[in-house]
């Protein structure tokens, strides 16, 4: 009689786990209800989350694949970071950390604050971020190099707007007044802490407007200065004034004419002129620093 009463209770048993899985298997009795998201949104919203995990939690609540909506989140370009888990009776849990944008890769994309390059939609790029330009998978250097060069920069009142490295890692600095300042391969903190200082004063003194300084010297730098007239209209988008742009004015002198008498006055170079023979057409400030 015992072994018929075991017999008993074990079927009532099984039946009942099997109902109670065809119960949980079922979406339409046992749905995920809700999902509540977790975590500080500036440039994700709950809505858009909320769409991403609806596909894979539409199985169930005891059916959805963990693995699987994180994979889904971890999809969307904004998402750095995301965690899933149930919540008895149906719900699921989602903690997000979004990604925070450093700056706008020339290439294309955005570099987050880790140095990692990442694609949302252009529109959803965010306004005033600097410009890095090098080498694929150089992100993370390319950012570091810019911190250090902006604080390097920032005693002489210097904002970069872009910096670039070329195949060979030499640096060049577009500014927001669209100067270049060309670094070279290893620049030196102290000398471009420095230099930086000094071209603040020689712009201000001088009354001209810089085009190029390029601080690959050791013991100086030279500098390149702006046309009067691209001075007074800088170019869109900081670009570099070319050489073949600079023009001399001559004084028109009618047929006949007699030459002006008076004193003799002597005359001063404009910010534009150059002094001496330097190559590729760059002027030297005539100081060193030591």
């Amino acid at each position: 009689m015992r072994q018929w009463v075991v017999a008993l209770v074990t079927l009532a048993v099984a039946g009942a786990a099997g109902w109670v899985v065809v119960v949980a298997s079922d979406p339409r009795r046992m749905p995920v209800a809700a999902v509540e998201v977790q975590g500080e949104l500036r440039y994700l919203t709950h809505e858009l989350l909320a769409r991403t995990v609806a596909e894979p939690a539409s199985v169930g609540f005891f059916r959805v694949d963990l693995p699987l909506v994180r994979r889904r989140l971890m999809e969307v370009p904004w998402v750095r970071e995301a965690q899933v888990r149930r919540v008895w009776p149906d719900r699921l849990h989602v903690t997000v950390t979004e990604r925070v944008p450093a700056a706008r890769w020339v290439g294309g994309g955005l570099v987050d604050s880790e140095g990692t390059l990442f694609r949302p939609a252009e529109s959803e790029y965010p306004a005033g971020l600097v410009e890095l330009e090098g080498p694929e998978g150089t992100q993370g250097l390319v950012l570091r190099r810019y911190r250090d060069v902006k604080e390097w920069l920032a005693g002489g009142g210097w904002r970069v707007r872009r910096l670039t490295a070329d195949g060979r890692r030499s640096w060049r600095v577009q500014t927001d007044g669209g100067v270049a300042l060309v670094l070279g391969r290893d620049p030196a903190e102290a000398a471009v802490r420095r230099v930086s200082r000094v071209l603040t004063a020689l712009q201000a003194q001088s009354g001209g407007t810089l085009a190029v300084a390029d601080l690959r010297y050791p013991n100086g730098f030279a500098v390149r200065w702006r046309p009067p007239q691209e001075a007074e209209t800088p170019p869109p988008g900081g670009q570099e004034p070319k050489p073949e742009a600079r023009t001399e004015s001559r004084p028109q002198v009618k047929p006949g004419a007699k030459p002006a008498t008076g004193p003799a006055v002597k005359p001063q170079a404009s910010p534009g002129a150059r002094t001496g023979a330097r190559p590729e057409g760059r002027q030297s400030n005539g100081k060193k620093n030591r």
